[in-house]
């Protein structure tokens, strides 16, 4: 419940409250991809660690401690399930954080961008990817 109500105010005060003004710099590959909050040092580097980053940490570190929680024979299918729904959640996500954190690290603008874009648009057929974690888990029979 916490984090519904951290994101509503969040993305309410950032998008309703503060002044919006766009640089659009028409020589990148994504013109005005990024929210404007973003441009802002300490709010987007806060939307960056906070909430891009950290969920998906905390996603892979709850889901390895689940697995060492739970009876591997017991719930197998669940185990399995969680693992290729997470995975696939990390694989996506992961590089699309990792870039900007290069970028704020000192690799230069122009680089990691293709990749970036890649994945932002595999990220959008995670739902269309997801409906496999459950075939991945099911038994065969032959």
């Amino acid at each position: 419940m916490f984090f519904i109500i951290y994101d509503l105010l969040f993305y309410i005060v950032v998008i309703y409250f503060l002044p919006c003004e766009n640089t659009y710099v028409y020589t990148t590959p994504v013109c005005g991809a990024l929210p404007y909050y973003q441009s802002d040092t300490i709010l987007g580097l806060w939307e960056f660690f906070v909430n891009t980053t950290a969920p998906i940490l905390i996603e892979a570190i709850a889901s390895v401690l689940l697995v060492f929680r739970v009876q591997w024979r017991k719930y197998r299918r669940m185990i399995l399930q969680l693992f290729f729904v997470s995975s696939l959640n990390i694989i996506l996500n992961l590089p699309i954080s990792l870039v900007p954190l290069a970028h704020l690290c000192g690799l230069p603008e122009e680089y990691g961008i293709e990749v970036e874009l890649f994945f932002s648009f595999l990220l959008q057929r995670y739902v269309n990817f997801r409906k496999y974690a459950k075939s991945f888990s099911t038994k065969c029979v032959v």
